[in-house]
């Protein structure tokens, strides 16, 4: 996965399927998701 910030926001591309429309998260979308990362939310076990 390829992370670029543009212009205040995040654009996030799967790097295999260059092809694909990137996907761009709210700003609120973001801080959620780092947030959870941050906390383990995505952690496998």
């Amino acid at each position: 996965m390829g992370i670029a910030f543009v212009e205040g926001f995040v654009a996030m591309r799967q790097g295999r399927r260059p092809d694909k429309p990137a996907l761009i998260p709210d700003p609120g979308e973001w801080r959620a998701f780092v947030r959870g990362a941050r906390e383990g939310e995505f952690d496998l076990t």
